[in-house]
């Protein structure tokens, strides 16, 4: 509770004189996994966000994720490792916090998603 106090006020400056304005994207993902779980994934996310200066926005966003996934590891005697993977389908909600680092309409950003 105290930690979200503070970051309004913290905040607050960004916010006081700030002409918000509202954004809408529609993003498509896609990937191979490296991290030994994943083969590989694709999806496509829409994100509507509120933008309260050229570099600050805060949103929320509804999408779909497919992959190939690990669902199981067997140890086989003589054989090895051998590893199931099986399509996947995800529907995702989440809430995203997004920093961009210049004025311009393309500009590299970094963003926090939950």
């Amino acid at each position: 509770m105290h930690v979200c106090i503070v970051m309004l006020l913290l905040l607050f400056p960004v916010f006081s004189r700030a002409q918000i304005v509202f954004e809408k994207g529609f993003e498509i993902s896609g990937g191979a996994g490296l991290d030994g779980k994943t083969r590989y994934a694709a999806g496509a996310s829409f994100v509507g966000a509120l933008r309260f200066n050229p570099f600050l926005s805060i949103g929320a966003g509804v999408g779909y994720q497919h992959a190939l996934a690990l669902t199981s590891k067997e140890t086989v005697v003589g054989s090895g490792l051998n590893n199931k993977y099986e399509h996947a389908d995800r529907l995702k909600v989440f809430g995203r916090v997004k920093g961009n680092f210049t004025r311009n309409r393309i500009s590299p950003f970094a963003a926090v998603e939950v």
